[in-house]
């Protein structure tokens, strides 16, 4: 009989040069959530400190933004100074019945996260026809933000479309002096469909060192080539794009490191990318330095990922074992093997009566019908059974179709399937991962993964669909 008390969760990476050292990786802290480092006294306008000083004034103009983004000062109840540990910065959290504001230390508004809970999709199909269609309201809430976050006509809206059934996505960019667009200049925004009103939205300001290239595409694309060789031990085709983008540096793929960096550096860079269609390889276009690069990680071809891609892997599981863990979830030990037993390793956790959750990241197919590693090893949905009630599927397309989270029976009341909907890089995946595991059971799976979801800049750089039940908060039962 099972026992709807032992939760267990089985956290799975893959990986294509066999096991890894897990006693030299158990020391580091992955989760980078927030740090309290003061509480604040709110007298009408003023938020002063314990002793009475003033910390700062909410003015007028103030006022007057926060307004515009739906968040009502008459009902603020908390204001507190944080230092967040993703980004590394201090930042003010005002908080009031239902939503919190994040200020930067000169007082710009950062970003708005909306708290209450959002209603499964059977509790608001009768409400479909009050969905962001009119482009009246949709100009509103496009002026009010450009208005609240001093967006100057350089920012262009590069995304404007529905993100999933209850959610609209519009994200800004910069548009630079020579053309190229920022993303890490710009703002993504998620619309609540059923109300009009703003979900969550973050807003990125980084501009790169300098604009000036020095480095031509075709010598850019003669330095990528030794990386492109080394990943695939051949030459490398020439079906390859190049085109000029604004990144951050993590030197993955580089002969220097070879790893994703745990701490990304706090500067981005203007870069020639080039891409295969797998794989992409930031050289600086000012100097010819190799910058990194990111391997997606949807692939029919599983060697893709090779060796390099291990370290974001273990990162990632460990992260979704400490937030099951924080779940209340009775935790297995992380597994970490060669790919040659992945299959009945899988299976063997997955057909378990007392297995509730499941976390994994690996390669999913182009058309999202199975999940597969090196070795050889490949997961069909036809191979689960049971009944499921938190699965984070973190491969790509595996919510290409509802087919995954029909096979683990997530679409019930508490219960939670994430997936991507399509191919998705390693970087923003596990940036995602990073801020989602942190924050488990602060508020509702759905709620949190759109978070996490507008944490991450760009434009389809996280892809995430959630389906389920959308208020429960993912606690083990």
């Amino acid at each position: 009989m099972k026992n709807k008390y032992l939760l267990l969760i089985f956290i799975l990476f893959i990986f294509s040069f066999g096991t890894i050292n897990v006693d030299a990786k158990e020391s580091k802290n992955l989760i980078k959530g927030e740090i309290v480092l003061e509480n604040f006294n709110i007298e009408g306008n003023n938020i002063k400190n314990d002793k009475g000083e003033l910390v700062f004034n909410i003015d007028d103009n103030l006022e007057n933004k926060l307004n515009l983004i739906g968040f009502n000062l008459d009902e603020l109840k908390e204001v507190k100074l944080v230092k967040d540990e993703l980004y590394n910065e201090k930042i003010y959290i005002l908080s009031n019945n239902n939503k919190t504001v994040s200020l930067t230390e000169n007082l710009k508004i950062k970003n708005i996260t909306n708290n209450e809970i959002i209603q499964s999709n059977l509790a608001t199909k009768v409400r479909k026809k009050r969905s962001l269609t009119s482009e009246v309201k949709e100009d509103i809430i496009i002026n009010n933000i450009k208005e609240a976050l001093n967006l100057s006509n350089e920012y262009k809206i590069i995304q404007n479309e529905d993100f999933d059934e209850n959610m609209k996505i519009i994200i800004f960019e910069k548009q630079l002096p020579n053309g190229v667009i920022n993303p890490y200049q710009g703002v993504k925004v998620f619309v609540n469909k059923n109300n009009n009103e703003i979900q969550t939205f973050n807003m990125f300001d980084e501009a790169p060192e300098t604009l000036e290239v020095k480095i031509t595409k075709e010598e850019a694309i003669n330095i990528s080539e030794k990386i492109f060789k080394n990943l695939d031990n051949k030459e490398s085709n020439t079906n390859k794009t190049s085109t000029l983008e604004i990144i951050r540096p993590n030197y993955f793929l580089s002969d220097e490191k070879g790893e994703f960096l745990d701490n990304p550096v706090d500067f981005v860079r203007q870069a020639w990318v080039i891409n295969d269609g797998n794989t992409k390889v930031y050289v600086d276009a000012n100097n010819g330095e190799i910058l990194g690069g990111d391997i997606e990680k949807g692939s029919d071809h599983a060697k893709a990922f090779g060796h390099d891609s291990v370290k974001h892997s273990y990162n990632s599981a460990k992260l979704a074992e400490s937030g099951f863990r924080k779940l209340g979830y009775i935790v297995e030990p992380t597994f970490t093997t060669s790919t040659s037993n992945m299959r009945s390793a899988v299976l063997s956790y997955l057909n378990k009566s007392t297995s509730y959750g499941f976390y994994i990241t690996c390669h999913g197919a182009s058309d999202g019908s199975y999940l597969s590693g090196g070795g050889g090893w490949s997961l069909y949905p036809s191979d689960i059974k049971g009944n499921f009630h938190l699965v984070f599927l973190d491969a790509c397309n595996t919510a290409k179709s509802r087919n995954w989270a029909d096979a683990f029976r997530c679409d019930n009341p508490r219960r939670s399937y994430l997936g991507w909907k399509y191919s998705v890089g390693a970087d923003p995946a596990y940036k995602f991962c990073q801020y989602f595991w942190a924050r488990v059971g602060s508020k509702p799976i759905y709620n949190l993964a759109l978070d996490a979801a507008a944490s991450v800049p760009g434009k389809g750089t996280t892809p995430i669909i959630h389906y389920g039940d959308k208020s429960w908060y993912g606690w083990a039962y």
